[in-house]
C-alpha cells in the first residue's frame, strides 16, 4: 500500500475502534478489510478514519488463525514495529488512535467463500453476513494520540479537540 500525502487542509473528523490484537494488523500488518455487521454511510466512502485502539481485548483474537498466522510470521518485526512506532507495548495502546487509513470502499462478504483472503470474515456476530470495509493508504502515527473512550457505530465522530490532536499528528506522520 501507498501512503497518499494529505493537503494541509485535510481534517481527520472521524475513527473507528478495532480491538487488539487487529488495530495493529490494519496499521502495520496489512490487513486491509475490517469486518463489521452493516455498512457505514455512503459519505464515509474514501474518508480519512482514524484507528483507534479500545480498552477491551478479544480474547479469541489471539487464537484467530489468522492473527497467529500472522504472528508467526512476523511476530518479531510486528512487535519491534509497533513498539518503534510508538514507543510502548501493544497494551499501553489502549484508548489510543495509532493512525489513520481511508475507507475505500464496502461490499457484502460472498456467501460461500471468502471475497477478501486472509481477513474477511463470511459472518459477523451471530450469523448475519459480514461487510468488509475495503481500508487504504494505512498511516501509523509517530505518537499515538488519546487517551479517548471508544464508540461502537463505524464510523464515530470524534470531538473537536481529539480531531484537532489526530489531524496534527496525521499532518506529522505523512511527512
Amino acid at each position: 500500500m501507498t501512503t497518499t500525502l494529505a493537503s494541509p487542509a485535510t481534517r481527520v473528523t472521524r475513527a473507528m475502534s478495532v480491538r487488539l490484537p487487529w488495530s495493529p494488523a490494519i496499521i502495520v500488518g496489512g490487513k486491509t478489510p475490517e469486518n463489521r455487521g452493516r455498512m457505514p454511510g455512503e459519505a464515509h466512502r474514501g474518508k480519512l478514519v482514524a484507528v483507534h485502539v479500545p480498552t477491551a481485548v478479544t480474547p479469541a483474537a489471539v487464537r484467530d488463525h489468522r492473527i497467529t498466522r500472522w504472528l508467526q510470521c512476523h511476530h518479531t518485526q510486528v512487535w519491534t514495529r509497533i513498539r518503534d512506532l510508538f514507543d510502548r507495548e501493544p497494551e499501553a495502546l489502549k484508548g489510543m488512535v495509532i493512525g489513520v487509513v481511508r475507507f475505500a470502499g464496502w461490499h457484502h462478504a460472498l456467501p460461500g467463500g471468502f471475497c477478501c483472503p486472509d481477513w474477511g470474515d463470511r459472518e459477523y456476530g451471530s450469523g448475519r453476513p459480514a461487510v468488509h470495509i475495503d481500508l487504504a493508504d494505512p498511516v501509523p502515527f509517530r505518537t499515538p494520540v488519546g487517551p479517548f473512550p471508544g464508540k461502537l457505530p463505524v464510523p464515530w465522530k470524534l470531538g473537536d479537540t481529539a480531531a484537532d490532536r489526530v489531524t496534527d499528528e496525521y499532518h506529522r506522520s505523512v511527512r
